[in-house]
Parts: structure tokens; C-alpha cells; sequence
């Protein structure tokens, strides 16, 4: 948890929130991702300034639908104000769900994003997932309630489904969501026009450059270059996957390989039982990336054998990322193209040895 997160100025839905550091009204930090908030749909009560009147009335209804929350397996947390502002609130009114302070109004901006300033009340709610995602925001409609149509938003956006039973598979960290259909498609674009090549592989322990190996792996690359469609890729990453992979692998990378596509083809597309860090050239590397960009093929999953038969294909959009050192394979695409966005990452500690490597 940090008391001063790095925050953009407004989170856009489907990025994740800080662990945010906020002071309660006694002046203890308390975050939005506590494990009394954590792991069920969270309804945000966001207000600028202090607690006036109109935000009063939000906040004391939203005390009010406390219990049908809870019966729903929801939590509510509210975010404005002072220290002050909130102690002498919570002075005369009791409420059941944490007020944290935010002096700053950072976090406030970040949550709200351009819906507050037009709030007639001076609240909105920002609603988030169970994985701490944002899912967007509910606004005053009339006389409706906020803390009503909130509830009923969330019930709507977090339907429950069957859980299905896990009994065994392998230690990867599959994060949904993390890039939009639209630029899901943007990158395929730029790959059918850009300048491809067959990926290689780096395949014996003194061989320090890549090869390719038509046997062993069959894909078409192209790389990213710098310009604003990597810059968008990068922002992505850095508020939906990062976050998922510092609270996953309490980690998160500094540094990365290029970003590449590949192109899986259907009856020649494949990279056979592989692991990624066993080579001079790839020493450096601790965590790998696979991000699908469509769907609409057949095969092409992720197989990690140590582990069991489980294939592994994350929904358009979505990543799955795991360590370097697991045995893994992609299976043959039977039907269409499997686009998927590729990298490694790796911290300071491993671009030092990469350095130190390179000098001798």
C-alpha cells in the first residue's frame, strides 16, 4: 500500500486502481483494496471538496443500502474530504463502510475522472470488479437514489456465473480485459502492412543469436515500432497488467523485450516444448507474455505439460502471463490465424547481468 500513489488523471474503465494509501477520519492509512474491500464488486461514493448537504444525503443513503449490499456480496467505500471534514461527519453520523480522506484530490480526479464537475450533488459513484478493475460510473438521474441505481448497475455488470471447480493446473496469471476489441484490431492492421519475418528461436546453450527452425517453430513476426500505437499498448500494460502482476508475483517489471505479433496459421502454425530462459540470449528473461488479439480460430492454445493436460486461451484482449521456466508449448492452429501480442519482461538486477554480459 502506498500513502502517495502514482496516479494518471483519470482511470479509464477497465484499469485497475491503485493500492491506494487513504487516511480514515481517525488518520489511519486504509486502502481501497483492504481485504475487508477486496475480492467482491466495490460501489465508490466519490465527492469533491468537503461533506455538504447534498453529499451528506449520498452518503447517509448509502448507509441506509448497506445491508442489501452486503446481501449481494457487494462493499461500498467513500472517497473526499479532509481528515477533519470526515471526523466531525462521522461525529453525528454513524457509518457502516469506510470514509477516507483525500486531501490531495488526486485520487478523487482519478476515480471520478470528468463526471464529478458535472455531478449536481457534487458525488458520483466509481464502481469497480472483484479484481479491482474499474467498471465505470453512475450519476444522479432526477431523484433517484445514487446508492439505488448504483446497486442496481452493479448487479447488471456482475452477473454471477457457475465457478467452475479447479483441481489442478498450472502457476500462470491469466488477466481479462486488458486491452479494448478496438485495439485488439488496430494491432492485427498494423501487422498485415507492416514488414514481417519467420520468428526464430534460440535453441542450443552456446547459440546466442535467434534461428529459425521450421520443426520446432512456425510464426510470423512484426515489431512494434516506437510511435503512438506502442505508446498505447504501454500505457495499457502499465494500469491493467502490472498491477495484476505485482499483486500476483509481488513483481513488476522494469524493463522489457520488444513487442512483437506473431501470426499462427492454420496447418502451419506452432512452437513446440520450449522453455524460455535456457539460452546465453535469453538468460534475462523472467516472465513472458502472451496477449490474444482475436479469437476466431481454432487450436493454437497454450499447453504447459508439467502441470497436467490443461490448454490454456485467454478471451480477446486478455493475457496470460507466466514464468519463463515452465515447459510450455503452443498447439498447432487447426483453423484461421491466432494473432497474439508476445514479450519478456525482466527488472535491473537481470539487465545488469544482460549488461555485464555484453562486455565480455
Amino acid at each position: 500500500m502506498s500513502a502517495a500513489p502514482h496516479l494518471p488523471p483519470a482511470l479509464e474503465p477497465g484499469d485497475r486502481i491503485p493500492d491506494l494509501g487513504l487516511p480514515d477520519p481517525k488518520g489511519v492509512l486504509y486502502s481501497l483494496k483492504d481485504q475487508k474491500l477486496a475480492g467482491r464488486p466495490l460501489a465508490v461514493p466519490v465527492f469533491a471538496g468537503e461533506v455538504r448537504p447534498p453529499v451528506a444525503r449520498e452518503l447517509r443513503r448509502f448507509a441506509e443500502a448497506a445491508p442489501q449490499y452486503e446481501a449481494a456480496g457487494f462493499a461500498i467505500a467513500a472517497v473526499g474530504g479532509s481528515v477533519a471534514g470526515n471526523a466531525a461527519f462521522t461525529a453525528q453520523t454513524v457509518l457502516p463502510f469506510p470514509l477516507l480522506a483525500d486531501p490531495t484530490g488526486a485520487v478523487t480526479a482519478a476515480l471520478a475522472g470528468p463526471a464529478l464537475p458535472r455531478a449536481k450533488s457534487g458525488c458520483v459513484v466509481a464502481l469497480v470488479d472483484a479484481a479491482s478493475r474499474l467498471l465505470g460510473h453512475v450519476e444522479a438521474l432526477g431523484e433517484a437514489k445514487l446508492s439505488a441505481l448504483a446497486l442496481r448497475k452493479l448487479e447488471r455488470l456482475t452477473a454471477a456465473t457457475t465457478a467452475p471447480v479447479v483441481t489442478a493446473g498450472a502457476p500462470v496469471l491469466m488477466v481479462p480485459e486488458v486491452l479494448e476489441p478496438e485495439l485488439c484490431r488496430e494491432l492485427i492492421a498494423a501487422w498485415e502492412t507492416g514488414e514481417r519475418f519467420e520468428g526464430g528461436v534460440s535453441a542450443s546453450n552456446q547459440q546466442a543469436a535467434l534461428a529459425v527452425n521450421y520443426g520446432y517453430k512456425k510464426r510470423d513476426d512484426w515489431i512494434l515500432p516506437a510511435g503512438p500505437l506502442l505508446d498505447r499498448l504501454k500505457q495499457r500494460l502499465l494500469t491493467r497488467l502490472f498491477p495484476a502482476m505485482a499483486d500476483a508475483y509481488y513483481w513488476a517489471p522494469t524493463r522489457h523485450e520488444a513487442f512483437r505479433i506473431g501470426c499462427y496459421a492454420e496447418g502451419a502454425g506452432f512452437f513446440r516444448l520450449h522453455r524460455d530462459n535456457r539460452t546465453p540470449h535469453t538468460a534475462h528473461r523472467r516472465y513472458a507474455l502472451t496477449l490474444l488479439l482475436n479469437d476466431d480460430f481454432e487450436g493454437g492454445y497454450l499447453r504447459f505439460p508439467e502441470f497436467g493436460a490443461s490448454l490454456y486461451k485467454p478471451p480477446t484482449g486478455g493475457a496470460v502471463v507466466f514464468s519463463c521456466n515452465l515447459l510450455h508449448e503452443v498447439t498447432d492452429v487447426s483453423r484461421g490465424r491466432r494473432f497474439a501480442l508476445v514479450s519478456f519482461f525482466y527488472g535491473e538486477a537481470e539487465a545488469q547481468a544482460l549488461r555485464e554480459r555484453g562486455q565480455r
